[in-house]
């Protein structure tokens, strides 16, 4: 099942990028805002936000110049993020209450998204004609985990949270899943000389995990009810967890493809 996503530019990949990132997005802005969104209508208005806006970049790529730059994704993805918003407002008319915000994090999710498709599809193709140059089989190599941090964040989260409630344990297991990317993103722009050493890695740990986890934390104070561990432990730990694997694994990796 993982090798259809391994390809990070596959139509496959694009459409998990983008219904991840709207499900997190909506999610944590409905905690932000200590709005009580249903699960149902975050997970509809992501589902369909995602695709759209997925099959509408995707499908005009090229015309559009995304294949020369993330500036072009990014410029693209925060215009289609901006005209999502206003088709959502009749799925969730509740997102009205805070028009300015909400709008705010349509955009700034859809820069995100469109700035990961142009960089996904770069450095594919980037792989590919190394791999063609040399002769070789294109092998996508540590590449291909990238969606594994998501799944990271998602169980250390759980774990932290302990969450007592249904919807409670959905909305902490898409901020873990949120917070797996961003563990995704620094393991991948890190040096492997800081992984490889085993001071540096628990400092980057510990630091990294501790400060992104404090800041997650603070989003279950409105629901800090329905979480068995307080609220800044719960976030503190999930941190710790998300980055622990994420980094050891990427350290792992490393070793066994070798240095980027």
């Amino acid at each position: 099942m993982m090798k259809l996503f391994a390809q990070r530019s596959s139509w496959a990949s694009s459409l998990i990028t983008g219904i991840t990132g709207w499900l997190g997005t909506l999610a944590i802005g409905s905690l932000i805002l200590s709005q009580q969104n249903t699960i149902g209508s975050i997970c509809l208005l992501s589902l369909a936000g995602g695709t759209v806006q997925v099959l509408l970049l995707r499908m005009l790529f090229f015309r559009l110049n995304m294949h020369k730059h993330l500036v072009y994704g990014a410029l693209w993805g925060g215009i289609s993020g901006s005209m999502l918003f206003f088709a959502a407002l009749p799925i969730m008319p509740e997102l009205a209450a805070h028009a300015i915000l909400w709008s705010g994090f349509f955009v700034f999710n859809g820069i995100n998204i469109g700035g990961y498709l142009s960089y996904f599809h770069i450095d594919d193709n980037k792989i590919r004609q190394e791999a063609h140059t040399a002769g070789q089989r294109t092998d996508y190599g540590r590449d291909a985990h990238w969606l594994e941090p998501v799944a990271f964040g998602v169980f250390a989260y759980l774990a932290g949270c302990l969450p007592i409630s249904l919807e409670t344990g959905v909305m902490v297991l898409l901020t873990g899943a949120f917070s797996g990317v961003v563990a995704a993103g620094f393991s991948h722009f890190s040096p492997d000389s800081w992984k490889s050493s085993p001071w540096k890695l628990g400092i980057m740990i510990l630091a990294m995990g501790s400060l992104q986890g404090l800041l997650s934390g603070s989003l279950f104070i409105s629901i800090a009810d329905d979480i068995l561990a307080p609220w800044y432990l719960a976030g503190i730990t999930g941190g710790i967890l998300t980055y622990a694997t994420t980094l050891i694994r990427g350290k792992a990796l490393a070793k066994r493809y070798g240095p980027e």
